[in-house]
């Protein structure tokens, strides 16, 4: 399948549920051809909401933090902070997308009750996550660091290579992720295409079916992007309209499919 024929049939399948007979006859190898383009665009779009949505506030993070945060040294799996004073635990704030405090606590004795949070507290032994009043997630250095030195300009590195890293990274991940839900997902309303044949007296072979309904995820999935390049509504908010417009589609699709043609 060539991008071209891609879009041609994407457009079909939004506008015209008597584009779906075609479905039903064509080789098996172009649907999923169809699926994978249909993947390929949605991880690209995915990709792109973090670089324009996401990748700017952690940016602004790891600038701030160079900026503020002291010298971080590890010895055997253990924090110390020579530039903090450590009978007075170091407190910053982050004003971000939400208000983060950071403490560094050099003897380890800062109570929960004590920090604003959303907080991250750094002792000699571990990092702590505490969210209203209780602690989330703990790693211990030990586990986790593979540097000795952490300073400001280790923050500055990371800032840059991070856009390097990240935007492949999430472009693959987002890829490997979609080509398996969007399987899953098109498995799943066979159920709503036999139920559509079935109530016209008709049976189709699962395959046909599971070709149905990987085209009917393409009016979901259009609006979806849609909605994550102008950022107006989380996916789990839109979650049920995807559902419910796959569904349909599957459904009317499939009406369309056993129904005589006129």
């Amino acid at each position: 399948m060539t991008p071209l024929l891609f879009y041609q049939h994407a457009y079909r399948a939004i506008t015209d549920f008597g584009f779906y007979r075609q479905v039903l006859v064509q080789p098996l190898s172009r649907t999923l051809s169809f699926l994978a383009y249909l993947c390929l665009h949605a991880a690209l779009v995915s990709t792109l909401t973090i670089a324009l949505y996401e990748l700017p506030w952690i940016s602004r993070g790891l600038e701030w933090a160079g900026r503020n945060f002291p010298t971080l040294v590890f010895t055997e799996g253990r924090l110390s902070l020579p530039e903090v004073d450590p009978a007075r635990p170091l407190v910053l704030e982050y004003m971000g997308q939400s208000v983060w405090t950071f403490v560094f606590d050099p003897e380890g004795t800062q109570k929960e009750q004590q920090v604003p949070q959303p907080a991250v507290v750094l002792t000699p032994d571990k990092c702590f996550l505490i969210v209203d009043t209780r602690t989330q997630m703990s790693w211990a250095w030990r586990d986790v660091v593979v540097t000795t030195t952490v300073g400001r300009e280790d923050w500055r590195t990371l800032e840059t290579g991070m856009h390097r890293v990240v935007l492949p990274f999430s472009f693959v991940a987002f890829l490997l992720l979609f080509l398996a839900t969007k399987t899953f997902q098109a498995a799943l309303l066979t159920l709503v295409s036999s139920v559509s044949a079935a109530r016209r007296g008709a049976r189709l072979p699962l395959g046909f079916h599971f070709g149905i309904c990987i085209y009917a995820l393409t009016p979901a999935v259009a609006i979806d992007l849609v909605l994550q390049l102008t950022n107006l509504l989380s996916f789990m908010d839109f979650l049920p309209i995807y559902l419910a417009t796959a569904a349909l589609y599957a459904y009317r699709a499939t009406q369309h499919c056993v129904e005589p043609a006129s």
